[in-house]
């Protein structure tokens, strides 16, 4: 399979799982419940690809999935075990994959956003922020908030436009819909001519 095959794909998922997991918001068909589980379990585990561009591309698809309501993902515990020893080698070779739910997705997302990539660290921070519009859950929200604040710090200047787009996102307010980021080519805030103009849903 071509990278670009799973790059797209990724971006097509995102937007399935956030069309199908409310429907009444999106306007879409509500599906069975299984199809559901499979499609997010299949980005949850993207978000732990060894290649860090997929698994940036995986993190921006769950931004998406998210944005319309909370993930449809337990909420799972707040700590992870440590791996023993005998898990070592193996992660090094790509990050292990905790069962799926909301706080290993916060979890992930905070790893990637200290990736030296910069590119996926900016996909990260956008998906966090779209991930906190959409959820009401302090486990969910706080931990990426904090994360973003510190990241505002960074040196790059895309980095930074990122973490602003992210922080609208997270406190609202923002000119844009959801349906209007998922349908369209949106990449930011800066780039929105309803930014600019100031115009709403």
């Amino acid at each position: 399979v071509k990278y670009e095959q799973v790059d797209g794909s990724l971006g097509a998922l995102g937007y399935v799982v956030a069309q199908l997991a409310h429907p009444t918001s999106s306007g879409g068909p509500s599906i069975a419940g299984d199809t559901l589980s499979s499609a997010t379990a299949v980005l949850f585990a993207a978000l732990f690809k060894s290649d860090a561009s997929l698994a940036g591309r995986a993190a921006a698809a769950v931004g998406h999935a998210g944005l319309r309501g909370p993930l449809p993902l337990p909420i799972g515990a707040t700590s992870t075990p440590t791996p023993d020893s005998a898990d070592a080698k193996e992660a090094d070779k790509a990050p292990a994959r905790p069962p799926p739910s909301q706080t290993a997705v916060v979890k992930r997302l905070r790893e990637l956003m200290g990736d030296k990539d910069m590119k996926v660290v900016m996909q990260a921070a956008r998906a966090a922020g779209h991930l906190c519009a959409g959820s009401e859950e302090a486990t969910v929200l706080e931990p990426l908030v904090e994360e973003l604040l510190a990241l505002a710090s960074n040196k790059t200047e895309e980095v930074q436009f990122a973490v602003g787009d992210a922080l609208s996102f997270a406190f609202g307010g923002v000119c844009v819909s959801a349906g209007e980021v998922l349908r369209s080519g949106f990449e930011s805030l800066a780039v929105s001519n309803k930014f600019f103009s100031g115009g709403g849903e």
